[in-house]
This record gives structure tokens, sequence and C-alpha cells, in this order.
């Protein structure tokens, strides 16, 4: 898919910001003036992305709002009550407001833009700047399903888009959010054990990265299980086998889990700060169906 036909406009020019403008330029959907970013004034990020990409930049949300059609909400979620106050007198009902702060409900946004105003809500990830990211997305209440296929688009050319209920965007947040921080993580644990081990770093790198994609490739294009996966590679009495043993021996699975839930945690604690709504994490799994690819 190339070519969105749509002009989108930043509010925030923080890292997600600049993954996804890479993301959408570097691709060939948006040109660079299709493109706008508000941001602070004297803004190193925002400098860099206009630099970097040669996109327009702005000072003022109205200006903004004037330009775009599609309106992408970047802010921190301690930021996003004070951003939605100063956005809500210029949108309009052509614009599709798209907001990627995490812990942020839609009815929170609604509350300061309006109830008639067209909003999706979205969590993704920086995997957007290689065009694989991991992307959920929900509608407010009355959102059509025009803007629900604008954000379809805009997402699906920079990886894969799933609708999850709202009910779940925390457990999102922990899993796909998170989740490329928690796979550094552990590359760069393999990298090191493999320098340890008497590798040169920079071959000990590659290998570790190298093997991270044949494996996510392996489980994507197969469709097994990861755990039958694993059975394929253990053998009896074999090195993979051992090497399982001592992971299971310190619990890896648990600890990973429990990192999930602690940021899945942070996000529903997030949104009782900054919202005032408190309630508990879901367990459990979402029903979610494929929006977009």
């Amino acid at each position: 898919m190339k070519g969105l036909n749509m002009k989108i406009g930043f509010v925030g020019a923080g890292r997600i910001t600049s993954a996804l403008v890479r993301g959408l330029v570097s691709g060939g959907f948006l040109e660079p003036g299709d493109v706008m970013v508000n941001g602070r004034r004297r803004s190193e990020k925002l400098r860099e992305v206009v630099d970097r990409w040669g996109v327009r930049s702005t000072m003022s949300k109205a200006t903004v709002f004037r330009f775009a059609d599609v309106v992408i909400m970047a802010v921190k979620p301690q930021d996003m009550g004070i951003a939605l106050e100063q956005c809500a007198p210029h949108v309009k009902r052509r614009h599709v407001i798209i907001s990627l702060a995490a812990a942020i409900p839609t009815t929170y946004i609604a509350g300061k833009l309006g109830p008639d105003v067209r909003i999706v809500r979205a969590m993704t990830n920086t995997s957007c700047v290689v065009r694989e990211s991991a992307t959920a997305i929900c509608l407010g209440a009355g959102t059509d399903d025009t803007a629900r296929d604008v954000a379809c688009s805009v997402f699906s050319s920079v990886g894969k888009v799933w609708e999850v209920d709202e009910a779940y965007f925390d457990a999102v947040t922990g899993l796909s959010g998170s989740g490329p921080a928690f796979i550094y993580y552990i590359v760069d644990a393999m990298q090191a054990a493999g320098s340890a081990a008497g590798l040169p770093p920079d071959v000990s790198r590659q290998l570790a990265i190298q093997t991270l994609l044949g494996a996510g490739r392996m489980m994507a294009e197969t469709g097994q299980e990861p755990g039958h996966l694993v059975d394929q590679v253990a053998s009896p009495r074999g090195t993979t086998l051992e090497g399982l043993r001592v992971l299971r021996s310190f619990d890896v699975a648990a600890t990973f889990q429990a990192a999930i839930h602690a940021a899945a945690k942070r996000s529903a604690e997030i949104e009782q700060e900054v919202c005032g709504s408190a309630r508990s994490v879901t367990r459990g799994s979402a029903q979610a169906g494929t929006a977009g690819r």
C-alpha cells in the first residue's frame, strides 16, 4: 500500500512521533509536505525530525488543525489534559483524532474535546521505524467506520493492526507497547553471554539479532505454538535442554509474565493519576480481531 492521500499533524515531537514520521515518510506513504509536527519552541527533538525528514513544523496547535485531516496526539499521559484543552477550540468534525497516550481512555478525551469528535485510541511501539510495529486500536463512542479505516491505514503502513476492546488496553500496553524493551534486554544479555564465552562482540551481537529475527519469523510463518517449537530445538540430553533447565530453575517465564503485568498495572495507575478513575488491570485474553494488515 503506497500513498495515504491525507495530511497528518502530530501534537508532540517525542520518540514515537519521530518513529512514525520516519516509517511513513521513508516508506513513501506520505510526502514530507503532508506532515506537520507541533512541538515546543527550541525543542531538539522537533528540530531533529524536521531536519532529517523535511516535514513541516509549527509551535501553534491551531495551525496543526488547520493543516491536517488526521491529528495524532503523541504527548505524555501526564500532559494530555492540558494538550487536549489547548486543542479543543480547533477541532472540527472533519478531523480524526488519534491518541497514542498510554492509559488515557477515549471517554476522557471526549470529555475534553466534545462528544461528537471522532476519536481513535492506539497503542503502537517504536518498531514503526522499520515498519514492523504491533498496534492495537479502539474507537471512541460515536466514532465511525471511516475513522477506523483511517487509523488502520496509518498504522498498517508501519506494521500490523488489531482492533481490541478498550478494556484490554492496559494489557496491550504491557505486552506490545513495553514489550520491545523487554526483548532488547534479553538480546543484550544474549550478546553479552556470547562475548563472555569468547566470541568477538560484533559477531556475538549479529548472531543474537539474527537468532531473534529467525525465531520470530518461524513463529509467524509456521503458525506453530512456541512450546512446540521449543521441543523441536531441544533434543534429549542436548545443549538446548541444558540451557532450558537453567532458565526454568530461575523461572524466567514467570519473571517475564510479571514484567508484563507490572507494566500493565502501571498503565492503570497512570489512568487513575491523570483521570481519577480507579480500576484493576483485567486479566485474561482479549477477544481481538484483526482490523488491518
